[in-house]
């Protein structure tokens, strides 16, 4: 089984085996990717708790950081099919199979549902000169060098942040991250100039002063930060 997300795909693994008795009658596992702090934890400890209203047994989450995601779904490709173990599956799980790091195809997994959708968020921190995204993009062009953190690498935000780079003809100095949570601590703490994450893992810093949203990724205005460009 697996629960998919960092762009919403929830995924369970192939062939479970037939149960004997209600289902389901022991505790619920929830294979998660990424580190704790992100939005992919995050949400998977959201819909964990909802499950486990839902199925009246305990679900529990289980961090397997590595290997861009290719540790918590071999974890799931390889369980054992009884229906107890599912996993988050993000954007990445079609990237790593040509990653060629494990032997691994997005057909090992039926998805289950559609979790959500977040656009990318480019943020930097309160004190930084880049008061707009005209300004950070000129900057950028100019040649200054910008250190971007984010989840990855080939995560979905390092895609958005390899997408922005070809846009505007400046690649950036990428700083990979084993999810959102560290990249926007670092972010914090100055270790890098500029995130790229998800707009629910940076709104409460944004809320609260810490951090500036510079622009969102995305086909619209979005309805958390419409204003935003």
């Amino acid at each position: 089984a697996f629960i998919g997300g960092a762009l919403g795909l929830v995924a369970s693994a192939a062939g479970c085996a037939r149960q004997e008795g209600p289902w389901p009658a022991r505790e619920v596992r929830v294979i998660v990717h990424a580190a704790p702090g992100g939005m992919s934890d995050t949400v998977a400890r959201f819909t964990a708790r909802g499950l486990n209203e839902g199925l009246d047994v305990p679900v529990l989450c289980e961090n397997r950081v590595g290997a861009m995601g290719a540790v918590a779904f071999s974890a799931v490709k390889y369980a054992k099919p009884d229906g107890y173990l599912v996993g988050y599956a993000p954007v990445e799980l079609a990237v790593v199979p040509h990653m060629k790091y494990v032997d691994l195809s997005t057909h090992d997994f039926d998805l289950l549902a559609r979790h959500h959708r977040a656009p990318a968020a480019l943020a930097v921190p309160a004190s930084s000169p880049h008061r707009t995204l005209r300004a950070f993009v000129d900057a950028a062009r100019a040649g200054t060098r910008i250190a971007m953190g984010a989840a990855g690498p080939l995560s979905v935000w390092h895609l958005g942040t390899l997408a922005l780079g070809h846009q505007i003809g400046r690649p950036f100095v990428f700083a990979p991250f084993p999810g959102s949570g560290p990249a926007t601590t670092a972010l914090l703490g100055g270790h890098v100039d500029a995130c790229m994450a998800g707009v629910p893992e940076v709104q409460a810093l944004v809320r609260g002063g810490a951090v500036r949203l510079l622009g969102i990724m995305g086909d619209g205005p979005s309805p958390i930060f419409p204003d935003v460009p």
